[in-house]
């Protein structure tokens, strides 16, 4: 076991306007806010603008639409950061990690409707680049197509990050994020859609040992063969949407165990900004430990904290219960 060092530190965004979604989690949305700098919170995709243009100068000469290249832009005096929970060509806008599904608290390519017009409100305001600090949200086709259609949205350039984003607390209060190694900003302007980036993915180990934090006051840490696992149980959440759940038995089980883990364990100094797309039961021999995926590419034991990527094998089957 070994833990993953990020690459950032701090953010704290001073001259910067920032606002964070207060959508139900396990407190990671509460740490990202503390990192920054004066941030307001917002509980939907209106919310968040209307607190983004409270901060920002007016706008000038009675322009409603504020293109790149007109004076405005010129004139522009800052930068622009949401934060909250994502996926790829996703961000929760007051939604949180699982909340029941409203439109109007989602920013994804196809629900333009209920976003848009909000981002073009802001458009019509002096700033020079929106930042989105989530999970993957800027990665692959569906984080270039976003990123594009925010950024015609505003006529700003908007960037989001191609993997993790960790906010961490620490003992002395002050919070942190950083960003997972491998992974970088995905930037779109008004006018260029990017070349898609995928998300890091390690190679998949050629021997899976499950590594797990035991239960009882001692908590110690030990590696299970996986020929004990005997049972597995999967429940599915797709975009806040309806659950699938299937349970599975014997070789299967052990197999699709197999599958799930895949890579050596490790862990992060803080909490994970992404989104809870499935929840799983394995069953040992000894008992049962729960576990959560996040985006369908980590999964995090939930008694020990360690972190595994999942197999893309394991993702297929993931989507195969959709």
């Amino acid at each position: 076991m070994k833990r993953i060092d990020h690459s950032a530190g701090a953010v704290l965004g001073i001259g910067d306007v920032t606002t964070v979604s207060n959508g139900p989690d396990d407190g990671t949305n509460d740490t990202q806010a503390c990192a920054w700098y004066q941030p307001m919170r917002h509980g939907s995709t209106q919310q968040a603008i209307d607190n983004l243009i409270s901060r920002l100068p007016p706008t000038l000469d009675g322009k409603k639409r504020i293109g790149p290249d007109s004076r405005i832009a010129e004139l522009s005096t800052g930068l622009v950061n949401i934060g909250g929970h994502g996926n790829i060509g996703l961000l929760e806008t007051g939604m949180g990690q699982t909340g029941a599904f409203d439109e109007n608290k989602i920013i994804m390519t196809w629900n333009g409707s209920a976003w848009v017009s909000h981002f073009q409100r802001l458009g019509t305001h002096p700033f020079v680049l929106t930042s989105i600090y989530s999970c993957d949200t800027g990665a692959d086709d569906d984080g270039a197509d976003l990123l594009f259609a925010i950024a015609k949205a505003t006529g700003r350039p908007v960037r989001a990050r191609t993997g993790l984003t960790i906010a961490s607390r620490f003992s002395d209060g002050h919070c942190e994020l950083s960003f997972e190694n491998g992974s970088t900003w995905q930037t779109a302007t008004p006018t260029t859609r990017p070349t898609p980036i995928k998300p890091p993915s390690p190679p998949h180990p050629d021997t899976v040992q499950v590594t797990i934090g035991a239960i009882g006051p001692n908590a110690e840490v030990r590696d299970v063969d996986i020929g004990r696992v005997r049972s597995l149980a999967v429940v599915v959440r797709r975009g806040f949407g309806p659950t699938s759940n299937q349970a599975i038995q014997g070789a299967d089980a052990v197999r699709l165990t197999e599958l799930l883990f895949g890579s050596e364990p490790f862990y992060t100094p803080g909490q994970l900004l992404g989104v809870i797309t499935a929840e799983v039961d394995v069953g040992f021999d000894f008992g049962e430990r729960h576990f959560v995926i996040f985006n369908d590419r980590i999964v995090r034991d939930t008694i020990s904290g360690l972190l595994y990527y999942v197999t893309g094998a394991f993702r297929q089957y993931l989507r195969s219960l959709s």
